[in-house]
């Protein structure tokens, strides 16, 4: 059970060191741009983006077409309004929620925790 209990933090650790090394640049900033926020949704691989009726995963959006159209932010949390076409050729629209991390300027998905990073 002992060894099955450090597997899975292994495991975890690799898991969070990897989003760290792989963040490239961080979103490091009190406010949101457009232009970084677009790169980093580009650079993004796996997560989705949420629409009317549920979250549609990055895997099944051409991530070519995703355009931001607006970014709504409130303090420490913040909607990023974009356009997009799945797979299927569905024009689409929808929206990332993020939160930026207490006391940091940090911007994270809220859905998945990933980091808001560019490559």
């Amino acid at each position: 059970m002992k060894s099955l209990m450090v597997f899975f933090c292994f495991i975890s650790f690799l898991f969070f060191h990897t989003q760290i090394v792989y963040a490239g640049k961080l979103v490091n900033s009190k406010y949101l741009e457009k232009e970084d926020v677009q790169t980093a949704i580009l650079s993004v691989v796996w997560g989705g983006i949420r629409t009317d009726s549920n979250i549609i995963a990055l895997a099944d959006i051409d991530q070519s077409t995703v355009t931001v159209i607006d970014i709504h932010q409130e303090g420490n949390t913040a909607l990023v309004y974009c356009n997009f076409i799945n797979k299927k050729g569905e024009k689409l629209f929808g929206y990332i929620p993020l939160i930026r991390l207490a006391k940091s300027l940090i911007w994270v998905n809220r859905d998945n925790w990933t980091l808001l990073a560019q490559n």
